[in-house]
């Protein structure tokens, strides 16, 4: 029977395999170049990673399957800078406004979800489970933090977006680009949220 578990991320051991999971998303995304985003057989992207599980560690948590890392979930506030990309003309002007005065929590305060990622290794039944019972976490950490809403940004091809709707997350019909993600060309992504009751 299948043992899952889940919990923080060890961080010595499991960074490679964080690495490894988002290595698999850029791929299923066709992102160009997705070792230029992750590679678990780069040291020095493996030790980066690293170093934001030790600085952020409460913003990851992991499913454990068997003992073995198969997914992981990032949060973190969703900030001005997040909601830059897809904001249309008079929004973006008014956030590029607050951000220039300082301000960078994006009001009012929303949860991100900055990666989601099951390994395909897994049946099909499962991967759906898992994914299914993070952004049911994230739902919770965003309820109990006084969150409004959790936004999460999808790009082509990503197999947790029919998860997440069956989740509750509706489509904002905002579409933005990673433009230059870590040295990658632009890259088309749609935002995805939300929203939660008072």
């Amino acid at each position: 029977m299948t043992s899952i578990e889940y919990g923080p991320i060890h961080q010595s051991d499991d960074a490679r395999i964080i690495q490894a999971l988002t290595l698999q998303d850029v791929e299923a995304g066709q992102f160009p170049n997705p070792k230029r985003i992750a590679n678990p057989d780069n040291f020095f992207k493996v030790r980066a990673q690293k170093q934001r599980l030790r600085a952020n560690g409460e913003n990851y948590l992991g499913a454990y399957i068997d003992g073995r890392l198969e997914a992981y979930m990032k949060t973190g506030s969703w900030r001005i800078a997040d909601q830059l990309p897809f904001s249309l003309f008079e929004e973006k002007e008014l956030l590029e406004e607050q951000y220039a005065k300082g301000a960078r929590e994006l009001q009012p305060l929303k949860l991100g979800i900055f990666g989601l990622v099951v390994s395909n290794r897994l049946e099909a039944e499962l991967q759906f489970d898992v994914a299914d019972h993070l952004l049911d976490v994230a739902t919770d950490r965003a309820f109990e933090a006084g969150r409004v809403a959790v936004n999460i940004v999808f790009h082509d091809h990503d197999p947790i977006e029919p998860v997440a709707f069956a989740n509750g997350f509706v489509a904002t019909n905002r579409v933005g680009g990673a433009n230059g993600v870590h040295g990658v060309s632009k890259i088309s992504q749609r935002l995805f949220t939300k929203p939660l009751d008072s």
